[in-house]
This record gives C-alpha cells, sequence and structure tokens, in this order.
C-alpha cells in the first residue's frame, strides 16, 4: 500500500512536491488569493443577468433567474437596497473593483513568492556544492555543474512560472465552473464535455514538447562543457592548430541546441494560435444543441457562457501555461537529480574540525 501511494505520488505530484519542499505554506497562501480572484469576478459577471431583465423590464428583476446565487438579489433587499438599474451596476462596479485588489495582492505575491524560490535554490545548492567532497568534484562534469548552477537555475524559474500558471488558471476554471454550475448545470455539463475533448488534442503536443525539453536540457549541459574545455586549454588549441577543429564541434552544439528551441517554440506557438479558435468552435457547438435541441432559455445561457468564455479561457492559458513548464521540464529533472548527486557526494567530516587554513604546509622526512 505505502509504495502504491509513493508511486502515485511521484506520478501526479512530483512537480508540486518539489516546489513544496522549498514553498512550505506559502503555495496555499497563494491557491486562497486566486479563489478569492475568481468569486469577486464571479459575483461581478452574475450581475449582468438582472441587467439583461431590465432590457425588457426596468421596474421588475427576479432573483430566481440567478439561480442559486439569487441570494445576492435577496442579501440587497435585506439591506434596504432596491435591486434597481442603479444600485445593480454599483454593486457589479463593487464587485469589480474588490476584484482589481485581490489580483493586484496576487499579482505581488507571485513576484515575492518567485524571489523567494530562486533565492532559496540557488542558496541550497551553493551549500550543497560547499560540501561537495573533492574526490567526487573531480569527476564530475564541470559543464553540468557550471550549466545547473547558472543557467539551469534561470530555467527553473521559468517552470515555476509555468507551472503555477497553470495551477492558477485550474482554480480559476474550477471557480468559474461551479458559478456555471449554479446558473444552468445542463448547460455546463455540455461545456465540460467540449472542453474536455480538447485535451486530446493537447496530450500530443505536451509530449512532444517534454522530449525536447529534456534533450535540450542534455545539449545545453554538453555545450557547457565545451565552453569550459575551450577557455582552458585555449593556448594548447592555438599552439596545435586544433581551435578550427574544436571551434566546428562548438558550433555543432550551437545549432543542436537552437533546433530545439525552434522546436519548443513552435509548439508554443501551435496551443496559442488554436487557443481562440477551439474556445470559440465548442462555446457555439454548445449554444446550438442547448437552444435548438433542448430547448434551453438564452437568458441563462447568456450568463453561463460569460462564465464559461471565462472558464474555458482560463483553461486554454493552463494548458499554454503547462506547455511552457514542459518546456523547461527537462530542467526540473536535471535539477532533481544534479541536488541528489551532491547530496550522495557530500563530504564526510572527521572528528578534528579545522576551521580554515592556517599559515603554512610543511612536508617533515619522519
Amino acid at each position: 500500500m505505502h509504495n502504491k501511494t509513493t508511486t502515485l505520488k511521484e506520478k501526479y505530484f512530483y512537480n508540486f512536491t518539489y516546489f513544496y519542499r522549498i514553498l512550505k505554506y506559502r503555495i496555499f497562501i497563494s491557491v486562497i488569493l486566486s479563489i478569492g480572484v475568481g468569486i469577486l469576478d464571479g459575483f461581478g459577471l452574475a450581475m449582468f443577468l438582472p441587467l439583461l431583465q431590465m432590457v425588457g423590464d426596468s421596474s421588475t428583476v427576479d432573483p430566481e433567474s440567478l439561480g442559486k446565487l439569487g441570494f445576492l438579489l435577496e442579501g440587497m433587499k435585506n439591506i434596504g437596497l432596491t435591486p434597481s438599474l442603479l444600485t445593480i451596476l454599483i454593486l457589479m462596479s463593487l464587485f469589480f473593483i474588490l476584484k482589481g485588489i485581490a489580483q493586484y495582492i496576487n499579482s505581488i505575491y507571485s513576484v515575492i513568492l518567485k524571489q523567494f524560490f530562486i533565492k532559496s535554490l540557488r542558496i541550497k545548492l551553493s551549500n550543497a556544492l560547499s560540501h561537495m567532497s573533492f574526490k567526487a568534484f573531480a569527476m564530475a562534469d564541470a559543464g553540468r555543474i557550471q550549466n545547473t548552477m547558472s543557467g539551469e537555475v534561470m530555467r527553473i524559474s521559468k517552470a515555476y512560472l509555468g507551472y503555477f500558471g497553470a495551477f492558477q488558471q485550474v482554480i480559476m476554471v474550477t471557480v468559474y465552473m461551479v458559478f456555471a454550475f449554479y446558473i444552468d448545470a445542463r448547460f455546463a455539463i455540455l461545456i465540460c464535455i467540449g472542453g474536455g475533448l480538447t485535451n486530446f488534442i493537447y496530450k500530443a503536443i505536451y509530449k512532444a514538447t517534454k522530449v525536447s525539453s529534456k534533450k535540450l536540457t542534455r545539449g545545453l549541459n554538453f555545450y557547457q562543457g565545451l565552453i569550459l574545455q575551450f577557455v582552458t586549454h585555449f593556448k594548447y588549441l592555438k599552439a596545435t592548430g586544433y581551435i578550427g577543429e574544436y571551434n566546428n564541434k562548438l558550433k555543432r552544439s550551437i545549432h543542436n541546441i537552437e533546433d530545439h528551441n525552434r522546436r519548443i517554440g513552435k509548439l508554443n506557438s501551435i496551443v496559442n494560435s488554436i487557443r481562440e479558435p477551439i474556445l470559440i468552435i465548442v462555446v457555439s457547438i454548445v449554444i446550438l444543441v442547448q437552444v435548438s435541441l433542448l430547448n434551453g432559455s438564452m437568458g441563462p445561457i447568456l450568463i453561463s457562457l460569460l462564465f464559461f468564455y471565462r472558464a474555458l479561457s482560463a483553461l486554454m492559458q493552463m494548458q499554454t501555461h503547462y506547455n511552457d513548464f514542459l518546456g523547461v521540464s527537462g530542467s526540473m529533472e536535471n535539477m532533481t537529480r544534479f541536488e541528489q548527486e551532491l547530496k550522495m557526494a557530500a563530504e564526510i567530516d572527521g572528528e578534528v574540525k579545522m576551521e580554515k587554513f592556517n599559515k603554512t604546509i610543511e612536508l617533515k622526512k619522519s
């Protein structure tokens, strides 16, 4: 049972666990802020339905038209406010103002979280490298060490942004879907089916992006090793006439890296370009089915449509962010292995503690 739990954790929560080890409870603060943004946005959008009713008759507003969200208008009545055009517009504006404030706080906190994550990761790597034994260091790939300590950390930063960008969009999708189900559950189910079918398109793109990301990381490690050797042995290469041949080796490595970068860029472009057309196609088909076949009313559908347009937009953004994350996921795997190797290569301290070099090293004949 324990092995099965560990396997599921590694398969589905591996990336979350990696970030959680550094960020701890801070992740959940970000989640709460994202939920708050979604709820305030949902309340603001819900106010459009009473406005639509007033187009036909400005004197009446039916709280039941909001479904389970009718408590918003009931709450207005309970505090002595008449659901008029002015009060509804003020309430809607208030919700969106509060949403803007919450979104600003969430954005600022995301920046702080990213800085904390990168700073903690750099310090962790620096500490681990300083405790690495000399024997392990001498046998290690210097190019990989340099690339992981510098370039890979920046790619991990992009991985962080992509992963939590996708994570936040998942939260937004969930919040919008809850609101949509409250207003029109049947329409909501149809949209869910349509949105779910789009994942088959993205699955192939995700797979190709992840493969290219792994190859890119290996290529970057190899390139950094070549650069170090080029600088270290420049005099020898120049004196022996091998510098041209070595330079060609460097150029082949550069071409290989940029080939993988170009492939990842093309895949990201595909994700971005098909997002809006798929969104519109799904919504159009569902509206047609709801009105023509299921005899649905356009009023609730239009408000549900607002929620689902937001939900599907968030879903498409989630897929884009996740593909961005997969584009640098090879760096995540490389970083994890590198941290484990540093941990295993840690120097074992003896009983005598020597703080630092004192004056001289002397060799005496015994």
